[in-house]
């Protein structure tokens, strides 16, 4: 047998300098979820009652035999990351707004987002799929 000293395993060794580095890029992508969790909560707030999130489903189709997929005419499940649950998120299935834009970047998980416009007093809706672009016109 060798010499016990270079049968040894070594570990994989790296600077504190390094440690310091990494451990700060993770803080500033946690921080910039943390930020995108809260604005998904300030919305919520403002939209309380029109948004429908993955949990909700359950309590809305108890009874009936249809899963949410079908119910909602949805490409398939939505979801949010592990990360975004742990900080207190939760999917969102369908959006009724008057912001179609924001809730499209907050929301891009939606399985659909439905535009309410209110101009010369009539009630607008136009429907958007996951998969689709709001465009620019409306």
């Amino acid at each position: 047998m060798g010499n016990s000293s270079t049968l040894r395993r070594r570990w994989y060794q790296f600077g504190l300098r390094t440690m310091f580095v990494v451990v700060t890029a993770f803080a500033v992508w946690l921080g910039w979820e943390l930020k995108t969790v809260r604005e998904r909560a300030a919305f919520r707030m403002e939209h309380a009652g029109s948004i429908v999130s993955l949990a909700d489903t359950d309590e809305i189709l108890k009874g009936t035999g249809v899963d949410y997929i079908t119910h909602f005419r949805l490409s398939g499940p939505v979801s949010v990351t592990f990360w975004r649950r742990w900080l207190g998120d939760d999917a969102v299935v369908q959006i009724h707004t008057e912001r179609p834009f924001e809730a499209r970047r907050l929301f891009p998980e939606a399985g659909a987002i439905i535009f309410l416009d209110a101009r010369l007093g009539k009630m607008h809706i136009r429907r958007w799929l996951a998969n689709e672009d709001i465009p620019q016109s409306d």
